[in-house]
């Protein structure tokens, strides 16, 4: 397990807008974890309480390591099931609860403002066998729980 480090408003830029009709804030280095790096994002300009959250995952990416690898795999077992699907997306369909994280695509820790304006956060995993919907996580009651992407 890596160290969790603590994230400042110095850590962020503003990304370029591209297409996006929203702005963007991404760290200028990605949380290194044992799942892999994190790409962190914020939809405002980095304040208190948006760093306060994104520190909060950052923690409990690195304290919850093996609660976040069993959703991993729960979601992989349940798209598993589908054989022509996994070989479709070329993964494997017997792996082992330790191997999954290497058909993980991308991850990162996204901090959104919610309509009443309160800062709420989730992590984003993208394994190679969902792509398009991928797996969302956020904490409830100290646990992290699926979420709707």
């Amino acid at each position: 397990m890596l160290q969790s480090r603590t994230f400042t408003a110095d850590d962020f830029e503003q990304a370029p807008r591209g297409r996006r009709l929203f702005d963007l804030w991404r760290a200028k280095h990605p949380l290194e974890n044992t799942i892999g790096p994190f790409e962190v994002e914020m939809d405002a300009t980095p304040d208190e309480e948006l760093l306060r959250v994104a520190n909060e995952l950052a923690a409990l990416i690195s304290a919850d390591y093996d609660a976040i690898l069993n959703a991993i795999y729960e979601h992989y077992l349940r798209c598993a099931e589908d054989r022509f699907w996994m070989k479709s997306c070329e993964v494997p369909r017997r792996l082992r609860v330790d191997q999954v994280k290497g058909y993980l695509r991308s991850r990162s820790i996204s901090v959104r403002r919610d309509p009443q304006g309160a800062a709420r956060g989730s992590i984003h995993l993208s394994p190679q066998w969902d792509p398009e919907h991928g797996i969302v996580l956020g904490v409830v009651n100290g646990r992290w729980v699926p979420q709707q992407s």
